[in-house]
């Protein structure tokens, strides 16, 4: 699951990770509660999300998550590092970095 301010991003991350691997269910959104609708309904094993959401700060919706949701997904962290007291960030990338990049990172944390 994708989860980034910009909707161009957003696309061209779930274009580029499916493409990388069929298999791969994946999702990306600009809004965080249809995120979180999504995650309830499917099994999230990668997160990348963005340090500053729309509409909700990142602990928060990290709070939400783990309250509703019973999984805990290795996460990829686009900005600055984040010290999450919820989940353990399993990786810190740059805003901006290219869908290749992420794809690659995807892939590694799967593997």
């Amino acid at each position: 699951m994708v989860v980034v301010n910009s909707a161009q991003d957003a696309m061209e991350y779930e274009s580029d990770i499916k493409k990388a691997d069929k298999k791969y269910n994946v999702k990306a959104f600009i809004d965080e509660k249809l995120a979180l609708q999504w995650a309830i309904k499917n099994s999230v094993k990668v997160l990348i999300i963005e340090d500053r959401l729309s509409h909700l700060q990142l602990a928060t919706f990290f709070k939400h998550y783990k309250k509703l949701i019973p999984s805990s997904p290795k996460i990829i962290l686009l900005g600055r590092d984040s010290k999450s007291n919820i989940y353990t960030i399993n990786k810190v990338l740059s805003k901006g970095v290219s869908s290749r990049v992420i794809t690659t990172n995807v892939q590694r944390l799967l593997t």
